[in-house]
């Protein structure tokens, strides 16, 4: 396909993005840029003439790093529509920097544009109405506000305004959906007084995990 390496693509990510190169920094450097860094491996693979383009979505499995099983926010290279090239799977399965290949149809836990997430969710994010009885403030983290804004498919920020009809949806939402996510949305709910919407089933999933320390 390509005889790219890594190495390569840490010095052209570095001369992108006016970083200092320094051949040992390459880990600190590429990792959590996801999507930055695929979008250069895009851009050197279209000089070699190869279809290629940089996707965003979901990455779901395994994170060696954070040391759980979730959902993550991901980038990664599609060639020819079939084939995956990502130059960042190491950050998830802890092993050394290298580029990793593999087809689209034998790679599951690759999500382009989260469709397979949103596939899973029952009914639409209900839209925000302003002349709701009740408005609640949630304080997100910028990680769980991407996060909720990518499965809602509607804008969230840190400070997000949420409508009751809203919290019972993401009360309703299902726990893989959420993945390493869940504890900071329950325990929002739960301090706005919305913890009655979580299912009972879905509290004892959790309950004693080390996903779970809420304190009611």
């Amino acid at each position: 396909m390509t005889n790219i390496t890594i190495e390569q693509v840490h010095q052209a990510f570095c001369i992108k993005n006016k970083i200092p190169y320094k051949k040992s920094n390459l880990v600190k450097d590429l990792s959590w840029n996801c999507f930055a860094v695929s979008t250069v491996l895009a851009e050197m693979l279209k000089k070699e003439n190869i279809k290629a383009r940089a996707v965003y979505g979901t990455w779901q499995g395994i994170c060696v790093s954070k040391k759980e099983k979730g959902l993550f926010r991901h980038g990664w290279v599609l060639v020819n529509e079939k084939e995956i090239l990502d130059p960042t799977r190491w950050v998830f399965n802890g092993l050394e920097p290298v580029i990793f290949k593999g087809s689209v149809s034998k790679n599951k836990e690759y999500d382009e544009g989260a469709k397979k997430l949103r596939d899973m969710i029952p009914r639409p994010f209900p839209l925000f109405n302003a002349n709701a009885k009740r408005i609640i403030s949630f304080t997100w983290t910028p990680d769980c506000a991407q996060a909720i804004e990518m499965i809602s498919g509607q804008k969230c920020s840190t400070k997000q305004e949420t409508t009751i009809d809203q919290a019972y949806w993401m009360a309703n939402l299902s726990y893989e959906v959420w993945g390493h996510h869940l504890n900071e949305v329950y325990e929002n709910l739960i301090k706005e007084h919305c913890g009655a919407f979580i299912p009972l089933d879905f509290k004892e999933k959790y309950k004693g995990s080390k996903l779970w320390n809420l304190k009611k």
